[in-house]
């Protein structure tokens, strides 16, 4: 199969709900290489060529440039085997990243809260005993409050926080665990295999090496979580929880989300920042 053919295979795996504006057409044109790549990884391992990637309405650029050269966009959900598949694809770089959402009888002072967020980022933090490295400013990492309006029947609070920032402290090597970024881990840049495709490289876990990172995910998810948490708790003084979910990460072994929500309860409630 030629490249040209190879495409033309990777977009008929892509299912897009997107929005037709620039950073969608953007995305969809790079996805196709990332699933041609990893379809010709499948190939070489005798699994069949079915990586399948559906998009978000909000489909666009990746702010990781690694993620972005690898072939990968922005907002979507994407699959390459049933869970059961040792398989990791590491250039699709998974974090934890997410956001925690909690009602507020109160509408907090703007001044309080910056003097919170000022003590928390000098306090000496540890979770499971790892020095927490605040980003609440980092990126596009934000914490905002809002006054509700409801438009639904839907009991909500008067106000509610939100705020959105990830875990930097486990994406290299950590006593916990292999690390989440292969640029960063010199674990697993040792146990990872460069499968050279014809679209550029592809850095991959097979084996067990696949599984021990899918685990290492897991705690990930629990540790972000945790996380998030301790900082409402510092930050607020009394508040409801509505979400703490992830947007990036791991949904099984072979499925990712790149923000955007993976859910079976339709009651739960999910925050959308627009």
């Amino acid at each position: 199969m030629d490249t040209e053919a190879r495409l033309r295979r990777a977009e008929e795996h892509i299912f897009s709900t997107g929005l037709p504006d620039s950073g969608t057409r953007l995305g969809l044109a790079n996805m196709r290489y990332g699933l041609a790549k990893i379809h010709w990884v499948q190939e070489q391992l005798g699994l069949p060529a079915n990586a399948t990637f559906i998009s978000a309405p909000d489909l666009t650029v990746t702010r990781n440039t690694n993620r972005w050269r690898s072939g990968f966009g922005y907002g979507g959900n994407i699959t390459w085997g049933d869970g059961n598949v040792d398989l990791m694809i590491l250039d699709l770089k998974p974090n934890g990243c997410g956001m925690i959402v909690g009602g507020l009888d109160y509408l907090p002072f703007s001044r309080d809260l910056l003097e919170r967020v000022h003590a928390l980022m000098h306090e000496p933090v540890e979770i499971d005993g790892i020095r927490i490295q605040w980003d609440f400013g980092k990126s596009n990492h934000f914490i905002d409050l809002f006054r509700v309006e409801a438009l639904a029947d839907v009991e909500l609070p008067p106000y509610v926080f939100m705020m959105h920032f990830a875990g930097s402290e486990l994406r290299g090597d950590t006593p916990l665990g292999p690390g989440l970024y292969w640029d960063r881990s010199r674990t697993l840049q040792a146990s990872m295999q460069i499968f050279e495709t014809p679209f550029g490289p592809l850095r991959a876990l097979t084996g067990e090496a696949a599984r021990a990172s899918f685990d290492f995910y897991c705690y990930v998810d629990s540790f972000v979580q945790r996380r998030r948490l301790f900082a409402a708790d510092r930050l607020f003084d009394r508040y409801d929880l509505i979400n703490n979910e992830n947007h990036q990460g791991l949904i099984h072994p072979n499925q990712m989300v790149l923000g955007c929500y993976h859910f079976t309860d339709t009651e739960h409630i999910y925050p959308i920042g627009l």
